[in-house]
């Protein structure tokens, strides 16, 4: 994913609010009294006229305004955030899974074991074996904590959409380059490349599905920082790829698109890298079904001319696990 703005087959399954803060994401504020009740008491026997009552609802009221904020019912957005946490302990400790289960509400070990395979289609001992990428994120939720506390200020609070849907087959066509999330940050890298490099050069790709959006195409090695980065057009093939060009073939597929209030400064895109990858897919139970991600940026001219990003889309490969 890019910490920047340049030139910037619907099918939804999910979607709810949130709000992007310096470190984790705030629900509707209607609800938020009760989100923050749950999750202070997120391990213990939870009443849910209680939580209810935290935000000044009955019970009633407050099933449908969470559901509508949240695409969760009150017991499931508990449920998925008591295995979440467990799902982090079962991969960044080796606990038994008897002592996290406990320490996460679950009566007992052959509830929670339940509750695990079907939000994640794998029993808890194989969950730990498998989701190894979870241990790729921890660096860069680290180097993203890093550059969110930069400056010492806070982020602004920023309305975010999630969704799930299917896409067809996509190829994309650009140029590319190598260097790191940490160097892009600190010295513009991928700004300046589609400044210098590739805007004189777009008008070379034939074929582009929508002129208006341009495309952030990346890949991140958490292991050494190395980002790829293509920057590119949605076309329909087949296409002629320009001299010193790259085309890129994305499969048929399902994402979870990410889309903010707003374009996105770095710290802020940051935030949202980390809520992404750290909050929202142990809650969903959704794989990572690939090594990429991309950005799609909508474009519009200015009254003198110049274009700006009116829309950011970030796409996040994903697939839910096969039910053993």
């Amino acid at each position: 994913m890019t910490a920047f703005i340049i030139p910037e087959k619907p099918g939804i399954l999910l979607m709810f609010s949130i709000t992007l803060t310096r470190i984790l994401m705030a629900f509707d504020p209607r609800i938020q009294k009760s989100v923050t009740y749950l999750e202070e008491h997120l391990f213990e026997p939870l009443e849910l006229e209680r939580v209810a009552a935290a935000s000044g609802f009955s019970l009633s009221h407050f099933y449908r305004l969470f559901m509508l904020t949240t695409g969760f019912s009150v017991r499931e957005f508990i449920r998925n955030k008591r295995l979440a946490a467990a799902a982090g302990e079962l991969i960044h400790s080796r606990r038994r899974v008897l002592d996290i289960a406990l320490d996460c509400g679950f009566e007992s070990q052959e509830v929670f074991t339940r509750a695990f395979q079907a939000l994640y289609g794998v029993a808890p001992v194989n969950y730990r074996r498998n989701r190894r990428e979870l241990e790729d994120f921890a660096a860069t939720h680290d180097r993203s904590a890093e550059i969110e506390s930069r400056g010492g200020y806070d982020l602004l609070d920023l309305p975010v959409t999630v969704r799930v849907e299917e896409h067809e087959r996509l190829t994309f066509v650009g140029m590319s380059i190598t260097t790191s999330l940490t160097a892009n940050i600190d010295e513009n890298v991928i700004p300046r490349f589609w400044e210098k490099e590739f805007a004189p050069r777009i008008h070379e790709i034939r074929g582009q599905v929508n002129p208006t959006q341009s495309i952030g195409f990346e890949r991140l090695d958490p292991s050494n920082d190395q980002l790829y980065h293509l920057a590119c057009f949605q076309v329909e093939p087949p296409v002629a790829v320009p001299t010193r060009m790259t085309q890129e073939e994305i499969a048929a597929g399902t994402f979870a698109v990410f889309t903010p209030a707003h374009p996105l400064g770095p710290r802020e895109y940051s935030a949202l890298v980390r809520y992404a990858f750290g909050e929202w897919l142990p809650i969903s139970g959704y794989l990572l079904d690939g090594d990429f991600t991309f950005d799609r940026y909508t474009m519009r001219l200015t009254e003198t001319g110049i274009p700006e990003c009116v829309k950011l889309e970030v796409f996040v490969p994903v697939t839910k696990p096969l039910k053993a």
